[in-house]
């Protein structure tokens, strides 16, 4: 996942991003405002915003739960510069022609 995440990155002030193979896996991509986390210790994927300086938890999946869709929907929402940081793009059908820049 974070390879993948990682090659998808198009957001131009990506600050940091690492992975971390003792701590079980665990990876994050960190950008002013947005955050993308796998904890591989609970095995959940976490995408946090910053608000007033605090970093708030917008969506957590366990990984269990956790479809190739949602993947990709996090990262657009953590691509995406103009776009509200408090919510992530509706689950939609056609998420794949957005992230692959599909156009008809």
């Amino acid at each position: 996942m974070f390879e993948l995440s990682v090659q998808n990155l198009y957001y131009g002030d990506t600050i940091s991003k690492e992975y971390n193979n003792q701590a079980f896996g665990s990876w994050y991509l960190e950008n002013p405002d947005k955050r993308l986390v796998y904890d591989g210790k609970d095995n959940r994927l976490l995408f946090l915003v910053k608000l007033e300086d605090n970093w708030k938890d917008i969506e957590i999946i366990q990984k269990e739960n956790l479809a190739y869709s949602d993947l990709v929907r996090q990262l657009i929402s953590f691509n995406e510069k103009d776009k509200p940081v408090h919510c992530l793009p509706e689950k939609q059908p056609n998420w794949w022609k957005k992230f692959f820049g599909f156009k008809w």
